[in-house]
């Protein structure tokens, strides 16, 4: 009997221990519930159920996509873990939460974005024209942002982002999201986009030559060459020629280059003399130190409306005067496109002379404007440029800052 007895408790506490394990189960299954939206604030969501009762669940920790866009009324369902008894949630997990309303609010405000890639043909202010597969696309620009590098050059590979649905080459139905141009141009690009080489002529020479001021070097003879390096008041440089516009090709890291002749003197300058302890001769001068070929250099920055621009030039106006800028070969950076009246600030090195830009190279044109023209205008030009060479860091007033020292 005693035995028999034993055997049925095993079996009754076998019964019990199975009997725990699927209760355990049971609490990691998920459940779903459909519901109303009442709010949603923070970590909490308030539903109403089927039956008109309210239901608050927590949601902390539970990644709601799109939830600035539920509104009260949006069928929602909660997948949770646990229970739900009358209206007390505290023993149920909110795994997730569909709302279908929001979820097609998010579709339509972020529409799909796509790319074509291609070569640049043109552009303007509000255009620009790529060729894809001996195809033409003509894509306008307005309220577009756009990087561009090392300035926009006829050949470069543009990449174009836009939304909408292209028919061929009509780009009518599209809009343009973003233009980038990240090709590091090469001189040979820079010179067949309006910077080919000049007729001129050159008196072959071979001597040397100091530069009486802070020089810019470039690839060719004129000012709309790219700029490639620079040297310091008193660098001696190896001159091979001069040209019958005023330029002198130099030898800059064993290549031809070019510096602007009135800045060069082949009269090698004095070393500056010491000053002698008392009671003692100055020592014998020693020859000057020859600095090295690649100085820090310096830029100013010039800010107005924009008045016009091309692939190539840009005008602003800065209340003191309107000013036209060679952009070839600069950076641009355009937060919503580039428009009439925006509020750009271009960087440049070299010097402007009145309203002439010609002395200068323009390092990049930045327009963080949001289409809404500016409330004022800077005005008056800063102080301190010097012609052709690095910009002073004497401080500015008005349209243009103070330099800044970059690498």
């Amino acid at each position: 009997m005693k035995k028999c007895l034993a055997v049925i408790a095993c079996g009754l506490l076998a019964v019990l221990a199975l009997a725990a394990c699927g209760a355990k189960d049971d609490s990691s299954a998920q459940n779903t519930l459909e519901a109303s939206l009442v709010a949603l604030s923070g970590d909490l969501l308030t539903v109403q159920g089927t039956d008109g009762s309210e239901l608050v669940f927590s949601v902390k920790g539970v990644e709601i996509e799109n939830a600035e866009a539920y509104k009260a009324g949006d069928a929602v369902t909660i997948t949770y873990t646990g229970e739900v008894k009358g209206t007390d949630t505290n023993r149920a997990v909110v795994v997730s939460v569909q709302n279908p309303a929001a979820e097609s609010a998010q579709s339509a405000a972020q529409p799909e974005e796509k790319k074509l890639t291609g070569t640049l043909v043109d552009a303007t202010m509000n255009a620009i024209t790529l060729a894809v597969d001996k195809e033409e696309y003509v894509f306008a620009t307005e309220g577009a942002e756009m990087k561009v590098l090392d300035g926009l050059v006829v050949g470069n590979t543009i990449e174009v982002t836009y939304t909408g649905e292209l028919n061929g080459t009509d780009t009518s139905g599209i809009t343009v999201v973003r233009i980038v141009d990240g090709a590091v141009n090469t001189v040979e690009q820079a010179a067949s986009s309006s910077q080919a080489q000049s007729n001129v002529k050159i008196t072959e020479t071979n001597e040397s030559v100091w530069a009486t001021a802070g020089l810019n070097v470039r690839s060719g003879p004129d000012t709309d060459y790219k700029r490639i390096g620079g040297v310091k008041t008193g660098a001696e440089v190896k001159r091979t020629g001069v040209t019958d516009n005023g330029w002198s090709r130099i030898l800059y890291d064993g290549k031809e280059a070019y510096a602007y002749s009135e800045y060069l003197t082949t009269k090698q300058p004095a070393a500056p003399a010491a000053t002698p302890a008392p009671g003692t001769s100055a020592p014998a001068p020693s020859p000057a130190p020859t600095p090295a070929p690649h100085p820090e250099h310096t830029y100013a920055e010039i800010s107005g409306t924009v008045v016009d621009a091309s692939m190539s030039t840009i005008t602003i106006d800065t209340g003191a005067g309107s000013y036209t800028f060679n952009i070839e070969g600069a950076a641009h950076d355009y937060k919503n496109g580039l428009a009439v009246g925006n509020w750009v600030t271009i960087q440049f090195t070299g010097a402007l002379n009145g309203t002439d830009t010609s002395g200068v190279t323009v390092l990049c044109v930045t327009d963080l404007d949001d289409n809404a023209s500016p409330a004022s205008a800077g005005a008056g030009i800063g102080a301190g440029a010097q012609p052709e060479n690095e910009i002073g860091t004497g401080a500015g007033t008005g349209g243009i800052g103070n330099g800044v020292t970059v690498g």
